[in-house]
């Protein structure tokens, strides 16, 4: 089975639907890769950078460790969309880890420029992990439970989706996913 592994790194957390889309956060990183689950091959990937309409604050820095410098040649989101949305659609499948954000951040920006996203199936691995241990696991638990090793870099799109990947293959040859 092919799946796209993607992650988004985002200004803020969504905390009200009713706010006006130009209040809700913006992503600033976006990382895709397309995995074959069953050998671990990588088959493609999106990378990106993205320049939020009004800069990260300190809080987004300390937590992704991208900063208005890193991100002042990145593009806008209205000119990398067409990717990503190409890069999303027609997929098998989608996984994330806390799938429901990203989608959501992600629907956000489509609305925000008048579109939508098709989505594939989409599988979150919180979800679809909970048994394990009986309780939602964050991204670097449960990368540790099933290598009982720690991953460096967590909350930057592409080390994530890295670690995300890796654990997806894993969960995949247990016959969890």
């Amino acid at each position: 089975m092919r799946a796209l592994v993607l992650d988004t790194e985002t200004t803020n957390l969504v905390t009200n639907h009713s706010m006006k889309l130009d209040q809700q956060p913006s992503i600033v990183e976006f990382c895709g890769m397309v995995v074959d689950l069953e050998t671990g091959e990588i088959e493609g990937e999106l990378d990106l950078l993205i320049k939020p309409p009004n800069g990260v604050t300190e809080e987004t820095t300390k937590i992704t460790g991208l900063t208005d410098e890193m991100l002042k040649d990145a593009l806008e989101f209205a000119s990398v969309a067409h990717d990503i949305r190409n890069f999303i659609e027609g997929r098998e499948v989608v996984i994330a880890h806390n799938a429901s954000f990203d989608k959501e951040m992600l629907d956000l920006e489509f609305e925000r420029r008048g579109k939508k996203i098709a989505w594939p199936r989409v599988i979150c691995t919180v979800e679809a992990t909970i048994h394990l241990k009986g309780f939602r696991l964050k991204l670097a638990d449960l990368y540790f439970l099933l290598f009982n090793e720690k991953f460096e870099g967590a909350h930057r799109a592409r080390v994530d989706v890295q670690a995300l990947t890796r654990c997806c293959v894993e969960l995949f040859q247990r016959g969890e996913l």
